[in-house]
């Protein structure tokens, strides 16, 4: 498996299979957020020009998970419905906390991912707002105590 930044037709069809994914957990909420966004060509120029990257956990040519960052803030991370449990969540974490070595990852979890980021070493985060549980992580501190900043 390699990690390495989407581009182009890649974005559309991850931003596709989030809805997807999300949907399963989120019906409402994601049926509200992806009415707002526009249409796959404009989503990506948005995505392109908004200083988002999106990456992949890529294995045989197939895209097998994905994580979208903008800067350290973890806006999506989601793996293929049937390759759930397999560690590509956590590969995809590992491979982004490597991006930024000196900077703590942030992430607002939705509720249905919150456990997952609390075996990834995140912790909930008493300075900061906004939609979802807001978590820290300190990469390389894995050992030690993870504090917010």
């Amino acid at each position: 498996m390699i990690f390495r930044r989407l581009s182009g037709s890649e974005i559309t069809t991850a931003i596709e299979r989030a809805r997807i994914n999300f949907e399963q957990t989120d019906p409402e909420g994601t049926r509200r957020l992806f009415a707002s966004l526009p249409g796959p060509e404009r989503t990506l120029r948005a995505v392109e020009g908004g200083g988002i990257r999106m990456y992949g956990a890529v294995e045989n040519g197939a895209v097998r998970g994905v994580i979208a960052m903008q800067g350290t803030h973890i806006l999506m991370l989601f793996t293929e419905g049937c390759r759930r449990g397999a560690g590509i969540g956590r590969f995809l974490l590992k491979n982004a906390e490597s991006l930024y070595p000196d900077s703590p990852l942030l992430v607002n979890a939705a509720p249905a991912a919150e456990a997952f980021y609390r075996r990834c070493g995140f912790i909930t985060d008493p300075d900061s707002e906004g939609p979802g549980t807001p978590m820290i992580s300190w990469p390389g501190k894995k050992g030690q105590q993870n504090r917010a900043v």
